[in-house]
């Protein structure tokens, strides 16, 4: 618990959900998961010649991640440090 929110982490051997004051805001789930990266990679593919990104909110990585592939700089801004500590939760989908 911050100052900000709540931020949890809840899940079991199928699947986990990074929660911000008890709203999903991230999963491991694979339709989830390939929705992120698809936002990540879509923003990529979009510019012609993709220097550098910025992704506002951290989530579980998978926006992140599909978006680092693509050899540009990555600034990442997540305000809420319980997001950012929850992070390792989600590192197999980043």
């Amino acid at each position: 618990e911050g100052p900000q929110a709540t931020v949890s982490v809840h899940g079991d051997e199928a699947s986990r959900g990074l929660f911000i004051d008890g709203l999903t805001q991230a999963s491991d789930r694979p339709a989830t998961v390939r929705v992120h990266r698809t936002i990540g990679h879509l923003a990529m593919l979009l510019h012609p010649n993709p220097a550098d990104a910025l992704i506002i909110g951290l989530g579980g990585g998978a926006t992140a991640g599909a978006a680092s592939r693509h050899g540009a700089r990555l600034s990442i801004v997540e305000l809420n440090e319980g997001v950012r500590r929850a992070a390792p939760w989600f590192s197999h989908i980043s």
